[in-house]
């Protein structure tokens, strides 16, 4: 059985560039019609690598939105993407 919930297999992947598609039309027109509105309620994106759904969930959706992962390199890619004037999920 091979172990892939490690950062040890995740942390070279990221920092060699692997990345997780964006999300799509069709995808956030569902994420949409089944959530809808936030309204600052909780969400939870587990092993949400460069943060990509938890943004969407936090910037577009109103969500409180939290993104965990394993890898500490995708948490500093999630990061990098915040700003001070638009802060992103925790």
């Amino acid at each position: 059985m091979t172990m892939t919930a490690t950062a040890a297999y995740w942390d070279p992947l990221w920092a060699r560039g692997r990345r997780y598609r964006q999300l799509d039309e069709p995808e956030t027109r569902l994420l949409d019609e089944h959530l809808g509105p936030g309204r600052g309620r909780p969400a939870l994106d587990i092993r949400c690598g460069d943060g990509a759904l938890a943004r969407h969930l936090h910037h577009r959706m109103g969500y409180r939105a939290t993104g965990i992962d394993c890898s500490p390199d995708a948490l500093a890619l999630a990061a990098a993407q915040d700003s001070a004037d638009r802060p992103g999920p925790l």
